[in-house]
């Protein structure tokens, strides 16, 4: 079964749902090895459609059909909380003028311990506010695509996500990265923490380890493709994080024996693929495929 994005569009907090289904453009790129999904039903209003291979051209899809002025993006592996729409609505309706805002996702399920901290999705529970443009090794803090909220008027502004960096394209996965930093030269990126949502993540050691070498390719594409210092320090902050995370493994302070076996070269060989990713992408990618024609010459 293929990806599937699903959008919750709220125009004047009237709800609208929008499914958008695409399948990878290789299944060896961005595999789903831990996600159940949940099927949504036609006859609850839903409209379904269908977009080219990957995680951004089904966004895209999403966003362009709707009128909506704020747009929900949610994952097919993110379930919302019960108070998660009534928060946004409050949260909306006072504070927050045309931009993004990052929702906090936690993990309902997988395997425990070391390796899981290195594909974990949550930011925190604190609230953060851009001011000014964000380093592109910073906007990960902002949040990331499973569970975003975002006005029209930033859509308009960037174009919206970057298709060639999608989950589901050649060492895509590193669209909503691109966006938050994108969307920071146009307007307000936020993060709150005490909005959350529920994401499955992958369930057994090998799938996380998969899913860091897939991470790690995806930075270095969208590093690679940016070209910038800031580049070197995206590449370079993730590689320590795989670092941070494999010490107690060789250390022996991982309870578990597959994972004080396994853990360490998983994550060696997710920084090897995030190096290789890095300067392929470098020579090989245009700057063309990151932010837009004004932003890159930074007028």
């Amino acid at each position: 079964m293929g990806q599937l994005a699903m959008l919750l569009l709220t125009p004047a907090f009237v709800h609208e749902i929008i499914v958008v289904e695409n399948e990878p453009e290789d299944p060896s790129y961005w595999r789903i090895t831990g996600a159940s999904r949940r099927p949504v039903s036609a006859a609850a209003g839903v409209r379904f459609m269908r977009s080219r291979p990957g995680a951004a051209a089904a966004r895209n899809v999403g966003w362009q059909a709707a009128g909506s002025e704020w747009v929900l993006f949610l994952d097919d592996d993110v379930l919302p909380a019960a108070q998660t729409l009534p928060a946004i609505e409050a949260l909306l309706s006072c504070c927050y003028s045309p931009g993004v805002i990052g929702l906090r996702v936690l993990t309902a399920a997988g395997p425990h311990g070391v390796a899981a901290t290195v594909t974990s999705l949550d930011r925190g529970v604190g609230r953060r506010v851009s001011r000014g443009p964000i380093p592109l090794f910073d906007a990960w803090q902002f949040g990331c695509g499973a569970a975003l909220v975002v006005h029209r008027q930033l859509l308009l502004a960037t174009g919206g996500f970057k298709e060639r960096l999608g989950a589901g394209r050649h060492h895509g996965g590193a669209e909503d990265l691109e966006f938050l930093w994108h969307a920071s030269l146009h307007g307000i990126v936020a993060y709150d923490g005490t909005i959350e949502v529920i994401h499955e993540a992958p369930r057994s050691i090998r799938s996380v380890s998969a899913t860091a070498r897939q991470y790690g390719r995806a930075l270095g594409l969208l590093a690679g493709t940016a070209k910038t210092r800031e580049s070197v320090a995206l590449v370079h902050g993730y590689c320590a994080h795989l670092l941070r995370a494999a010490a107690p493994s060789l250390r022996g302070h991982v309870r578990g024996a597959r994972e004080r076996s396994g853990c360490p070269t998983a994550l060696l060989l997710a920084g090897i693929d995030t190096l290789g990713a890095f300067l392929w992408a470098l020579f090989r990618e245009p700057t063309e495929g990151v932010l837009c024609r004004t932003c890159r010459r930074g007028d």
